[in-house]
């Protein structure tokens, strides 16, 4: 049996619940069918017909229904393909310096393999730093691009740094810089 689309309204929807047939509402479409022997009903999360339609072309083409199988990676090495993508981008020579220096601290920070990586861990690690807000805003940053960037090659299904919330940083007024600045030169 292949995968087939229907919708499964909700108790707000106008049509009956049973109704699969009934099109013109934004109801989300579920999947129901077997691929490659297994079972599967599931939302697709989508009220789209044609989004709906290509997850699963995509489901069919994969041979299984929902993401990727993560492949296992340390964050050693995950850290050292970063880098190397970060030369390979030909990005700046202090760039590079600066994101090398980072990834050694994702690397002593303890944490094993990239799969360990959780919210609570992020968390952990950023009260580690002890530095301005400015400079914690820009490391929070870089570490969910670095997890991003784990994400793209299949080795992370969640990005666990996008929890992470900047600190408020606060910076002088105009008017305050300018009477700082004016009374500074006048000290002088």
């Amino acid at each position: 049996m292949a995968l087939s689309l229907y919708r499964r309204h909700t108790k707000s929807c106008r049509f009956e619940e049973h109704d699969r047939a009934a099109s013109r509402c934004d109801c989300n479409f579920w999947v129901e069918g077997t691929l490659e022997g297994v079972f599967v009903r599931e939302s697709t999360k989508t009220p789209d017909r044609g989004r709906a339609q290509e997850l699963v072309r995509q489901a069919e083409r994969a041979g299984r229904w929902g993401p990727k199988p993560v492949q296992a990676m340390s964050t050693a090495a995950a850290v050292d393909f970063w880098i190397a993508e970060s030369v390979a981008r030909n990005l700046k020579a202090r760039t590079v310096r600066k994101l090398g220096s980072f990834g050694r601290q994702i690397k002593q920070f303890g944490v094993e393999e990239l799969a360990d990586w959780t919210a609570e861990a992020a968390r952990r690690f950023r009260s580690s730093w002890e530095c301005s807000p400015a400079v914690v805003t820009k490391k929070i940053e870089t570490l969910a691009a670095f997890f991003r960037f784990c994400q793209r090659r299949g080795w992370m299904s969640d990005n666990p740094a996008e929890v992470l919330a900047a600190p408020e940083v606060r910076r002088a007024s105009p008017r305050r810089r300018r009477r700082s600045s004016a009374r500074a030169a006048k000290n002088q």
